[in-house]
């Protein structure tokens, strides 16, 4: 009798130990996938502010389109820092069409409809120049999570959302 409450107690505090296990390792899972998600829409964040930061001009100026939604932004890259329009100036367009698991596609070839996936599994894209800002500023967001075809979990399907204002070196009075 003695030997069998023996067992007993010690299968207790083994499933209480393997529990405490488990529960700490889906704890650590957590923040480990959202970092790699970060790290992930990190690069194309960085991307995207390079060539803000060296655009010309201003929204819809021949320089700057926001469109579709703001799921899709175009930027004239000012390559010989001129400040103006002139040849060696080149658009870069950053689209996502949207839909459970999309990418994020990017152009540089002046819209000759080549694209390059530079990020995938997201599930939310969003460009915004804050009129208060008076064109000088671009809010970008973007979401995605560890597996977008299923429904968000804490534990199981973390998400990971990343907004972002970055500003032009172009001046009001370009």
């Amino acid at each position: 009798m003695e030997l069998m409450i023996a067992i007993l107690l010690f299968s207790v505090v083994a499933l209480t130990g393997i529990t405490l296990e488990m529960a700490m390792r889906r704890m650590q899972t957590k923040p480990t996938a959202q970092t790699k998600l970060l790290g992930e829409l990190i690069p194309v964040i960085n991307r995207i502010r390079n060539d803000f930061e060296n655009q010309i001009g201003g929204l819809y100026n021949n320089s700057l389109y926001i469109q579709e939604s703001n799921q899709r932004v175009v930027i004239r890259v000012d390559y010989d820092n001129s400040g103006t329009v002139s040849a060696p100036d080149q658009w870069h367009a950053y689209r996502w069409p949207g839909g459970t698991y999309g990418s994020i596609y990017y152009s540089s070839d002046n819209f000759t409809s080549s694209n390059e996936t530079i990020a995938n599994g997201i599930t939310y894209f969003n460009v915004v120049a804050p009129a208060a800002y008076n064109n000088t500023a671009l809010t970008v967001t973007i979401r995605t999570r560890k597996d977008p075809t299923k429904t968000e979990s804490l534990f199981d399907n973390p998400a990971v959302n990343l907004t972002t204002t970055f500003f032009s070196r172009m001046t009001s009075g370009r």
